[in-house]
């Protein structure tokens, strides 16, 4: 019985640590999968396989990590990907749309500053 309680506690600690790494699952597709930035360096988002990220003199973002309050949904098709990121207090949607195969459009609905152009890096 001892043996038994043992195993069930080594099973659980497994399960909660790996599923620390199940709170960073995001699936970007295979288009957008890589590092991307403007024309002036200002902003860059990187498009892992599970995650993403962005980064500016400011500030990183880790879509994958987001505050205790907000979430993530994340749309796509073939030529376009969307993350919305809800929390207490705003909802921002971030929206990339393919322009050709080093190229994509980039817009956050909660900035009225039009799209800005990001080139695969």
């Amino acid at each position: 019985m001892k043996r038994m309680r043992i195993v069930a506690a080594v099973v659980v600690l497994v399960l909660a640590l790996a599923g620390c790494s199940l709170f960073k699952h995001l699936q970007p597709p295979s288009w957008i999968i890589g590092t991307w930035s403007d024309s002036t360096k200002a902003i860059t988002w990187v498009f892992t396989s599970d995650n993403v990220t962005t980064s500016t003199a400011f500030s990183t973002i880790d879509f994958g990590e987001l505050y205790a309050d907000g979430s993530v949904k994340e749309t796509s098709t073939s030529t376009s990907y969307a993350l919305t990121q809800t929390t207490s207090v705003l909802t921002a949607t971030y929206t990339f749309e393919q322009v050709s195969a080093t190229s994509i459009n980039y817009s956050i609905s909660s900035v009225p500053a039009g799209e800005i152009l990001l080139t695969k890096q």
